[in-house]
């Protein structure tokens, strides 16, 4: 497997976008692909940050998501 035998699927920069670059290896399928670009999506939680722009949310329904990742975070901890 040499440099020219890889595949880029998705090459976007990170920083600008909050896009993910996967890179596929020839003998690799579509399915393949398909479920290492998936984990990669959900490990970053660029579906998450989608979800909580996709509409507006104000001051208070902000702080009240807030309180409630902390609640879990801090139940996680015991």
């Amino acid at each position: 497997m040499n440099r020219r035998s890889q595949v880029s699927i998705l090459q976007l920069c990170k920083k600008e976008c909050n896009m993910v670059k996967i890179t596929v290896n020839s003998p690799e399928s579509f399915e393949q692909a398909l479920r290492k670009f998936k984990q990669t999506v959900a490990k970053e939680g660029i579906l998450r940050d989608y979800k909580i722009k996709s509409h507006f949310e104000n001051s208070r329904e902000k702080d009240i998501r807030r309180q409630a990742a902390a609640r879990k975070r801090n139940r996680k901890k015991r």
